[in-house]
């Protein structure tokens, strides 16, 4: 019977195991060296030729929101079905609202829409929008604690979303 030629590497292997095992261990060792000799060269960054959709959004959202430096924000939706922005009603609960949220550890600041600048309020003035900034160095537990909040708020005739 002929054998073929991993047939004979592995009678050859069997013969010399220790010869075998040497030379996997010098293997190894030179695809080491020559493995940490490569350094970042395996490595892509921004050597993206072609235009992506993901490299487009991106661009997109650093040019709107800016860069990393710009604070995280909240949107926090107060909206009635009874009131309108100008009543007196809707103005207790924009402020309510801007309390509740502005009292949370690690919320930098609450802006809210005013009478003098109603911006940003719905067309029909049913629904107006705060944002909370949120500290640079604000707790894990943030986001459970706005959850909690916008769900705790129990304000007559009114309905907020963050």
């Amino acid at each position: 019977m002929k054998l073929g030629i991993t047939g004979r590497i592995a009678k050859a292997s069997a013969k010399r195991p220790w010869l075998t095992i040497g030379a996997w261990a010098v293997g190894i060792a030179i695809a080491a060296i020559a493995a940490g000799s490569l350094g970042d060269s395996l490595v892509q960054e921004d050597k993206v030729l072609t235009t992506t959709e993901s490299g487009t959004a991106d661009s997109i959202n650093t040019a709107v929101r800016g860069g990393t430096d710009v604070p995280v924000t909240e949107t926090i939706i107060v909206t009635s079905d009874t009131y309108t922005f100008t009543d007196a009603s809707f103005q207790q609960a924009i402020e309510a609202t801007r309390a509740a949220f502005a009292s949370l550890d690690g919320i930098a600041s609450v802006t809210v829409p005013t009478l003098d600048s109603p911006s940003p309020v719905s067309a029909d003035k049913s629904s107006a929008l705060l944002t909370a900034t949120l500290a640079r160095d604000h707790p894990d537990g943030l986001g459970a604690a706005l959850n909690d909040t916008t769900a705790g708020l129990r304000l007559e005739g009114f309905s907020v979303y963050a």
